[in-house]
């Protein structure tokens, strides 16, 4: 496995990314389609919180649903940007009402196990714009807010933040957060690619 820099990644073309419309934002971003880091390519992040590095190798998609391999070989599934949405029920076509991301989108839906014994109210918003700069140099993101409650008993309430980076096609950095006094904060530091 070679190590890469963001700009050598980018213009091998790696990620197979295409243009689209310009849509108005602080940074002049165009609206991002909903593509993802081409399979193979293995993602380094530090558990800033924690002080950890750990790593994950992409998989194909299915549909809005990205798939994942841990270092420990555990194959995971998840939904960007929608904090604990997999192995639970919701109306993904809400959730697909995300993309393309654009300043100022917005979608809420309510997510709940399988015996709908517990269910949970996500609100996702596109916030803003902005460039982050990390260890492989500057990407320029949209910043997506996820706010997530259960409803009824519980009185658990979570906000996430995420730095979605359309180059890239996958979160390049998230903060979150909630009332039971639990915070995270990851931030992309290598991508490798095969």
């Amino acid at each position: 496995m070679k190590r890469a820099g963001f700009a050598a990644i980018f213009s091998a073309g790696i990620f197979g990314l295409v243009q689209v419309a310009s849509a108005t934002n602080h940074l002049g971003l165009p609206p991002a389609e909903f593509l993802t880091t081409k399979p193979g390519t293995t993602l380094v992040w530090e558990d800033v919180s924690e002080g950890t590095k750990n790593a994950i190798r992409i998989a194909p998609r299915t549909g809005n649903q990205v798939h994942y391999v841990t270092e420990d070989g555990e194959e995971r599934s998840d939904y960007l940007m929608c904090w604990f949405c997999a192995d639970l029920e919701f109306d993904e076509s809400k959730y697909a009402g995300l993309w393309p991301l654009e300043v100022g989108k917005e979608v809420r839906f309510i997510r709940k196990t399988e015996d709908e014994t517990k269910q949970w109210v996500n609100k996702i918003k596109v916030d803003r714009t902005e460039r982050v700069e990390l260890p492989f140099g500057s990407v320029d993101t949209y910043v997506v807010e996820t706010r997530s409650w259960i409803r009824g008993a519980g009185r658990w309430y979570g906000k996430a933040r995420y730095w979605f980076s359309p180059e890239l096609g996958w979160v390049v950095k998230t903060e979150s957060s909630d009332n039971f006094a639990n915070r995270h904060e990851f931030v992309l530091v290598d991508v490798l690619v095969n």
